[in-house]
């Protein structure tokens, strides 16, 4: 099962050599609720803001979802 990921996340943002500050900004959201995202504290972010993120990163919203181990 995907799931977000909180640092496929932060890791696209990082090589896109933005802050937080500078993905917020170009995403329109809050820099804490994106902070959250990426430490895992929100595990799951409307489409919408998944696709304003991914629009941001000039990526796709698949590049936030990792495979979830299932007991």
């Amino acid at each position: 099962m995907l799931q977000f990921s909180g640092p496929h996340l932060r890791a696209r943002r990082q090589d896109a050599g933005l802050t937080l500050r500078d993905l917020a900004d170009q995403a329109v959201l809050d820099v804490g609720y994106i902070s959250q995202l990426e430490t895992g504290h929100r595990t799951n972010p409307s489409s919408d803001v998944i696709r304003s993120i991914a629009a941001s990163l000039h990526c796709t919203p698949n590049d936030f979802f990792a495979e979830q181990d299932t007991p």
